[in-house]
């Protein structure tokens, strides 16, 4: 399994892989049935990354979410990924705007 962010900022990747999720889970803690969405969608919300990366937080950057969600809209389709944000907006009361596929993209 390969770092999902591989090169990123020329960072050298480590070994050791981790789940990354594209949506912070203090925002999830929050929403509960936020969180079960995500965790049942693991395709589109969970990124393999190294330690590297998800340790020091570099994965939670707009740029590396950006190119995250470019390689679930390349592996899944556009439309899917998009359907999938979507289900998972209509569960938050708070504005999501963030959470449009356009937004994520946007970087």
């Amino acid at each position: 399994m390969e770092c999902e962010l591989t090169g990123f900022l020329e960072m050298e990747c480590t070994r050791r892989m981790q789940r990354h999720h594209l949506v912070n889970k203090s925002r999830l803690r929050g929403n509960p049935e936020a969180l079960a969405y995500c965790e049942a969608n693991a395709w589109l919300f969970l990124s393999d990354v190294c330690s590297a990366h998800n340790g020091s937080r570099i994965a939670d950057q707009v740029d590396a979410r950006a190119r995250l969600i470019r390689q679930k809209v390349e592996l899944y389709g556009e439309e899917k990924v998009r359907e999938g944000l979507e289900g998972l907006r209509a569960l938050f009361r708070s504005s999501t705007e963030d959470l449009r596929l356009e937004a994520l993209l946007a970087g």
